[in-house]
């Protein structure tokens, strides 16, 4: 009698319902308020990544930066969901009810749809890190589809589950061959995740990045990303929204961490927006040009030519114009040719120049890498200043190297011829035939 009067686990009374968290009730309060700090604090803290890299901090009037956070975190949202996403999109494909489906929702499946890319990302990893000076080879391309073939040989000819028969009995029941072409299907879409991790990887990584770094990141990375779908498959009963975005949040971390390039995200997210690290041609002061020839040593990167009030500072890289200053870097070509180095002298990375003393700029087109000549290291900063060829990108871009004339000129004086004077003296009017000329003395 006294167990009928314990309240059960199904019919609690009300007081004992477990209370929603605080950050949940003031989610449903107040969403837009909430999704406005959310925003803004992603931002802030994007900025501060990039300002770090930077190794400087601008002046931001409370307007303005209110603004760029706004537009700095959304576009970091996009970039992460496009980063991580893609690559976690095969695991949606098999979440679901559909009783069809359930044969490939088993381990043993998940393994087969796996293996095909993991192995082909393995083997081409290997290759590379046989022959480092190598490009990919071309049978990397046809490998995978190659295993993914095999693979559904092996999985039509494998015993399913009893359980799976019964299932496949009730819905029309799969013959080998229709198990074989639905493992194709499906093993098609898990193959892309093989490529999407190698996309974003390679687009994360460094351009200085060592090679054997990469591809064991390019292993590991894979590997998570089949993890994650997996897990996208497996836990059913966590709301897929829910489940999908903390996918996505450790996948970015895990990203992060292998490429090694924390500061990446914030730099694409500022590229995008044109805020900064964009190859510009700038026009500056006379001021302007004179700051920037002594801030960068004394290199003459800019000259004001005869009549003119500005000159043009051509190319240069655009770390930030964010607020007041705006950050230049100048840079000398790489080892293999390509501008702007990765790393140039510390003096040339994050040049202040007042926003004054920078009336315009346009955006270049960024260096490919076919105009990279491969033997054009030195410490010069690269300038249009400088004669180049005309198939250049300097030249492309730039235009020619302007004619040095001298800032001031100096206009020759005109010559006067000098007024005749009358002697003070009286005229010898002695014909010159009988002057008595005297020769000079003998020394």
């Amino acid at each position: 009698m006294d167990e009928d009067k314990k309240p059960s686990r199904r019919h609690r009374p009300a007081k004992y319902e477990r209370p929603m968290p605080w950050w949940l009730q003031q989610v449903r309060a107040r969403p837009l308020a909430t999704a406005g700090t959310v925003v803004s604090t992603v931002g802030g803290i994007f900025l501060l990544m990039f300002f770090c890299q930077l190794g400087g901090m601008p002046e931001l009037d409370l307007a303005g930066a209110s603004a760029i956070l706004m537009a700095v975190a959304a576009i970091g949202f996009v970039l992460s969901a496009a980063l991580t996403g893609c690559a976690l999109a095969a695991g949606l494909i098999l979440r679901g009810n559909e009783p069809k489906a359930n044969e490939l929702r088993t381990p043993k499946a998940l393994v087969f749809l796996a293996l095909p890319g993991w192995l082909s990302v393995f083997a081409v990893s290997c290759y590379l890190a046989w022959k480092p000076n190598g490009d990919i080879p071309n049978w990397a391309f046809s490998f995978p589809f190659v295993l993914m073939v095999v693979f559904a040989c092996v999985y039509a000819l494998l015993k399913p589950k009893s359980d799976m028969v019964n299932d496949g009995a009730n819905n029309g029941a799969w013959t080998k061959f229709g198990r074989g072409i639905g493992y194709l299907a499906i093993s098609y879409f898990w193959l892309l995740t093989a490529a999407s991790a190698f996309i974003t990887l390679f687009a994360m990584f460094p351009r200085d990045g060592d090679n054997s770094r990469f591809l064991i990141g390019l292993v590991v990375w894979t590997t998570w990303c089949y993890l994650s779908n997996v897990v996208l498959v497996k836990v059913t009963k966590a709301n897929t929204l829910v489940l999908m975005a903390g996918c996505c949040a450790m996948s970015l971390f895990m990203l992060l961490t292998v490429s090694g390039n924390w500061a990446g995200l914030p730099m694409a997210a500022v590229r995008m927006l044109g805020l900064g690290e964009i190859p510009v041609a700038l026009v500056l002061t006379s001021e302007g040009c004179d700051h920037l020839n002594k801030a960068a040593g004394g290199r003459p990167v800019c000259r004001v030519e005869a009549g003119e009030k500005t000159a043009t500072v051509c190319p240069a890289l655009l770390r930030s114009r964010i607020g007041a200053p705006f950050f230049i870097e100048l840079s000398p070509y790489d080892e293999k040719g390509y501008w702007p180095q990765v790393h140039p002298p510390t003096r040339l990375t994050a040049i202040a120049i007042a926003k004054s003393e920078i009336p315009s700029w346009s955006r270049l087109a960024p260096m490919p890498a076919k105009k990279a000549s491969g033997s054009r290291a030195s410490d010069a900063v690269v300038t249009y200043l400088e004669p180049s060829a005309k198939d250049s990108w300097v030249y492309e871009q730039c235009g020619a190297t302007p004619i040095s004339s001298p800032p001031n000129p100096v206009v020759p004086a005109k010559l006067v011829p000098a007024p005749k004077t009358q002697p003070s003296g009286p005229r010898d009017q002695t014909p010159l035939f009988v002057r008595k000329i005297t020769p000079p003395p003998l020394r």
